[in-house]
């Protein structure tokens, strides 16, 4: 989770230590005073030293709302994706991997998992290769060419639950095999709703390619 203080020290660093407020002005208006010429790290040290947002942990409270978040990391957007997703659906993007960054050049290694081709981790591949693995996805591509109109978290949610039940199988043995297949890793944020932004097609192809 990126935090106002984790932003304030990636931009110390890219913009240097005399960075202030001012320069800073629309970005962390929460935290820091455009009239105060003092560098930020200064200010923040400031803020902290009368309890404003200080955590034993050393990491502040202030998370970034996802509207600063979205403008903060459209730089950093792939143009592979920014083609391919409508402002709204890479709003959606940020939104689902924003628990997972802690920088914002996080970013494009972790929004890879919604090109439309993926990269296997070596484990992931060995999963595939299983026959239960190859039951589920079966199952899913079924569901999913008999699914009318677009993929929803929840339609996605029904259609996991209804294979898991036609296989027999629960938990790990059901989620690994659909998230790896769609997103080359067997961790990852919410699956419904990255099935949802990438769409029923591209997640019914990835399905489909990793049964051959």
């Amino acid at each position: 989770m990126i935090t106002w203080t984790i932003f304030a020290s990636e931009a110390l660093r890219v913009y240097g230590p005399g960075t202030t407020a001012g320069d800073l002005l629309g970005f962390l208006p929460e935290i820091l005073r455009p009239e105060d010429p003092r560098p930020a790290s200064e200010q923040l040290a400031d803020r902290y030293s009368h309890g404003g947002g200080y955590s034993p942990f050393g990491r502040d409270q202030w998370t970034l709302d996802l509207d600063t978040l979205v403008k903060l990391v459209e730089p950093y957007m792939p143009e592979s994706l920014r083609a391919r997703y409508s402002a709204t659906e890479r709003r959606e993007i940020v939104a689902i991997l924003q628990d997972s960054l802690d920088v914002l050049g996080d970013f494009p290694k972790r929004a890879a998992i919604f090109e439309p081709e993926v990269e296997y981790e070596p484990d992931t591949k060995t999963l595939l290769d299983s026959d239960s693995a190859k039951r589920v996805l079966g199952a899913m591509v079924t569901r999913l060419h008999a699914h009318g109109g677009p993929v929803t978290p929840e339609s996605f949610k029904e259609m996991i639950l209804s294979a898991g039940a036609e296989v027999a199988l629960k938990g790990k043995d059901l989620y690994f095999p659909i998230r790896g297949a769609m997103t080359g890793s067997v961790h990852g944020p919410d699956l419904t709703r990255v099935a949802a932004v990438k769409g029923r097609d591209a997640v019914t192809r990835l399905l489909e390619g990793a049964l051959k």
